[in-house]
This record gives structure tokens, sequence and C-alpha cells, in this order.
């Protein structure tokens, strides 16, 4: 691979932004595949977003256009109600500022092309999703410039490269869940940190006006994201260069603390036109519950494990710990601010933090986990002919592995609130759609209040790949609220014997569900219960067909008090009240 690209004449510039090109190319892909290109623009990013209708189309700051379901479907919990009444966005208006340039051209493009200027249109979406991409690429060429001040080869800039883009789990925060801000704030880290650099290079005003304006926009994300302050002595590699940097930089502190108070006041004034103060804290009950930090729910947890779902990390962890006296100032540093990193963010009330994919909070500070290897290069302490080997084989390992939790995430395969580990390791690798919504199956219906109608049918001709066609409408009249297969059943190796139940409009197929018959059953030819049931929220259903696929692969021996239920809900006749009747 060295020699590969040694031959081919790249100039190195342009790497990241062949990385954000394809990187844009997958995002949009993923939207269109996922049905999300007019949802780009949902759950949390409904908030951080808002600020620009309310401003430039609304001029509503108490967000009452968050009611309109035409519009989206949820504030995405981004209103808190205050004791004086007064409404306030919960999130912070930097990710906002950072999209106003796409909300503008999009905008401008609604205007010209006859389209909603209502902000969530369709060009309003996909500007918004070009913006994830463009920042995210931005953020690759400061990291590509820190790789260039260490001197690093180009084909380890490719894999570091490649590596910040698709082999951790930033790829799922700038492709399916492109709109919260973690891409964002990881991309202006880089870009801080490339401008500490110059300046310690050599201190100039520009570099302290960059420092502050990029710091300032940091917090105006996120507010935690002050901390981030507590980072710096990871970037020096002993203690006395980070004492020289501190007293080259004293002199400047007016340089840095103007354009850092310029932009975050902008979130002071927005509260104070909210809320009648410039001081708030927007996240009403949400809050930090001091002695209830969880490290290692934090970095291993099957849930949300920081180093589970980033394993290049944990090998580069590793990797530092063999090399401790060459890097002990950094590493040391690294220890104890991400220590505390990981103490004050597992106190949040919610240590899941939301639905989502590994331990997200941190991925912003991923940047700084870069540096020991950067200090170790530079002082020429890496083998390169041991590492040209190892580096190639664990960036496709983790490129991946990312790619494959992507998809599961997508497929509902792997849950949203995060597997167990049992059922992490029962799903490892797996993309087939067979899997989809393997942890996903809901109460079953048969639990439930509906009335039930039961539905003859020949069990020969269910367990095979044609299955058997229902039509509701020939056993009930009433609303349609579901459909389900209870039964069971003898096998032997199922393997990937699977009932699927798929959901027809006339001949158009409008969803469908399936079930593996091993995930209810562990125990060869012995008979255990089986079952596969949907809701059906969608009244235009009238065919429903039931099978089985992949039951001739497997041993099937037979099956006993095989039951398929419709559940309804009665029609409400509406009565006539007393004057009606009169007449």
């Amino acid at each position: 691979m060295i020699s590969i690209l040694k031959k081919i004449n790249l100039n190195v510039l342009a790497l990241p932004i062949f990385f954000g090109v394809i990187l844009g190319y997958f995002a949009y892909q993923v939207h269109a595949i996922n049905g999300l290109s007019d949802n780009t623009i949902r759950s949390d990013g409904t908030g951080y977003y808002a600020y620009l209708p309310a401003i430039f189309i609304y001029n509503d700051l108490q967000f009452d256009f968050l009611d309109n379901k035409a519009l989206v479907n949820d504030d995405g919990a981004s209103r808190v109600k205050l004791d004086n009444g007064k409404i306030v966005n919960k999130y912070a208006c930097g990710l906002a500022l950072l999209q106003l340039p796409f909300f503008l051209i999009a905008y401008l493009l609604s205007f010209l092309f006859g389209q909603p200027i209502d902000g969530y249109s369709h060009f309003f979406q996909y500007l918004f999703l070009l913006g994830n991409t463009v920042y995210f690429t931005l953020g690759l060429l400061f990291l590509n410039k820190i790789l260039r001040l260490y001197r690093v080869q180009l084909w380890v800039t490719f894999l570091i490269l490649l590596l910040f883009t698709a082999g951790n789990s930033v790829l799922h925060y700038t492709t399916y869940d492109a709109y919260l801000s973690h891409a964002f704030s990881l991309s202006l880290m880089t870009s801080l940190v490339y401008y500490i650099l110059r300046f310690n290079a050599e201190p100039k005003i520009k570099y302290a006006l960059l420092i502050g304006l990029l710091f300032g926009l940091i917090v105006l994300i996120r507010p935690f994201n002050l901390i981030a302050i507590i980072c710096l002595p990871i970037l020096f590699n002993q203690r006395k260069h980070l004492a020289q940097f501190i007293r080259s930089i004293l002199p400047y502190t007016f340089y840095i603390l103007v354009p850092f108070i310029i932009t975050v006041s902008i979130q002071f004034i927005l509260w104070k036109l909210q809320t009648g103060d410039f001081l708030v804290y927007s996240y009403g009950n949400e809050k930090f519950i001091w002695g209830t930090h969880d490290p290692l729910f934090a970095l291993f947890s099957y849930r949300r494990g920081f180093f589970i779902y980033n394993p290049i990390w944990a090998a580069a962890i590793v990797y530092y710990l063999f090399h401790f006296t060459k890097i002990k100032f950094s590493l040391f540093s690294i220890f104890v601010v991400f220590g505390i990193l990981v103490f004050l963010l597992s106190t949040w009330h919610g240590k899941l933090h939301g639905l989502c994919l590994g331990y997200r909070p941190l991925l912003e500070y991923q940047i700084f986990l870069l540096f020991p290897f950067l200090h170790l290069y530079q002082q020429k302490k890496i083998n390169i002919r041991r590492t040209g080997l190892v580096l190639p084989l664990i960036s496709v390992f983790c490129v991946w592995y990312s790619i494959t939790l992507v998809i599961q995430y997508q497929q509902n395969i792997l849950r949203w609130e995060g597997p167990n580990q049992s059922e992490y390791w029962e799903i490892f690798g797996k993309t087939d759609a067979r899997y989809n919504y393997h942890f996903f199956y809901p109460e079953q219906l048969i639990k439930t209040e509906y009335n039930r109608v039961e539905i003859p049918f020949d069990e020969e001709k269910v367990f095979t790949d044609a299955g058997i066609t229902i039509y509701p409408d020939s056993f009930t009249k009433d609303p349609i609220k579901g459909i389900g297969f209870y039964s069971r059943i003898s096998i032997s190796n199922p393997k990937f014997a699977t009932g699927i139940f798929d959901f027809y409009s006339g001949e158009k197929q409008l969803h469908w569900k399936h079930k593996l018959i091993s995930k209810d059953i562990k125990v060869d030819d012995k008979f255990a219960p089986f079952y596969i049931d949907e809701f059906i929220k969608d009244s235009s259903v009238n065919k429903i067909v039931l099978k089985f696929i992949n039951i001739r692969e497997a041993q099937f021996n037979g099956t006993r008090k095989g039951k398929l239920i419709l559940f309804t809900e009665p029609i409400q006749l509406e009565q006539q009240d007393s004057s009606s009747a009169l007449f």
C-alpha cells in the first residue's frame, strides 16, 4: 500500500475534499434510502435549527410555529417553559449560526423555484445536510494541515483522514443523524487546535483572534464545551513546552477574549429577546446529578461504551502505553483530562444521552487522542515498517466495523437504546435484512384489549415461500389495528428461517415485518412458542401476505395450536343528542 501511494501523484490537499465528496454522497444516499430526504431536520436538530426560521421567516422567538405539524413532526422537546411563563429554546444557537449561509441559499432557491419558503421544505432540508458535510470537510482540511505541520507521510495522512471520516462512530452523525451537533463541534475543535499550533510556532494577532472566535463558536454550539480549555496540555509533549506557550499567549489575551465574548454574547441577546433575562438555564429539569458518575458505562459498556464503538482509540491507547516513557506528559494529560470529561458527562441525568450510537458527547474530543501519536511521529520513534503493516489492517477493520454499526442502526438491527452483551455478539457484523428489528419486537398484540377476529388458514401453505393471502375486509368491517400469528413450532437448525408479514394497498407494498424463528426458538426438535405480529397504522392496507422463507433449508418438524388473528377496534357510532332526535 505504501509503494502504491508513493507512485500515485496525489495532491495531499485534495484528500480531505475527496473524502468529503464521498461522505456527502453517502449521506445523501442514506437519507434517500431511509426516506429522510425531507426529514433531515428532526429531533434535537429541530431545536438547534429553529432560530433561523424563527428570526428570518416567522418573527417568532417563542417558537409557536413548531406546533404546525405540516412543518415538523415535533419540536424535539426543544421548548422549555420558565417560571415567568416565557418559552426558551433548550439548545444554544451555535449550530444555527453555522447553518446560516446554507439557510440563506435555500431561501433564495425556494424563491427562485417557487417552493414554499417555510424553513422546512426540500431545499432547506437538503442544504442543512449539505452544511453538515461541508463543515466536516473543512474539519478534515484543518486535520490535514495539522498532519502537515508534523510532516506526516502521505500514506499515513490518508489513513488518518480515512479513520476520522469513516473509522469511528462520528460517521453516524455525518450521515443518518446529521442533525446533531457533534460533527460540527469536532470540526471546530480541529480548527481550533490547528490555530493554537500555529500561534505556538509564530505568535500573531490574527491567530489569537481566530482562537477566540473558534472557541466562542464551540461554546455557542454546546455550552458544556467550555471545558475544552482543559484539553490544552495534551497538545504538548513536555511541561516546559506548555509553560512556554502560556507565557507567549498571555500578552494576546485581549485579542482572544474580544471575539470570544462577541460570539457567545449572541446567545445572551437571544435569551434576552426570548425571556427578558440575559442569563438563563435553558435545560429545565435536565441536569447533572452529582454522585451518579459511571465512567465504566461511558467507556466500556456494550450499550454506549466509547471504546466499544470506537475501537481505533482503544487500540491507540494500548499503543501509547507501550511508548509511555516517550510521551508521558501528553499521555498523562489524556488520562487526567478524559477522566474529568467522563466523570462529568456520566453524571448527566440521562446516562444514555438519548437514542444514539455510542457515547456521542465524547466524539468532538477525538482530535486530542491523536496527539500522542503525532508526538511519537515527530520524535521519529515510530517503526514505519511495522506501522506500515499494522495501521492499514487496523484501519480496514475500523472502517468496516463503523460502517457495519451505521447500517445496523439504520436497519434497526442494533437497538437504539444500545444492546446488552449477548445482543451485541449475537448480531456482531450482521447486516442481512433478515436481522432487521431483531431486538425491536413490541408487546404482543395478543396482550392488548383490541377485539379479535380469528382467521382460518392452511398451515402447510403458511410455511412456504408463497404463504397465504389475507383480505381483512372479508372477515371484518371494523378498522384493523394489527395482525398476529401465534403457534408452537418444532424445528432443527433454523438458521435464517423467517416469518414475514407483507402489507399491501392494492398491489403496492406499503411495508413489511419479519422475524427470525431462532429469535424465539432456541432448542432444536422441541415444540416452543413462536409469534410474529405487527400494528397496522395505515388505513389503506387491504391485503396481507403471511409466509415463511428459508424454511426448506431448515428441518421443519411441525406446528401446533397455530392461530392467525386480526385485531380490530369497533366502529364507534356517534350517538344523536336528544335535541336532534326531535326532528
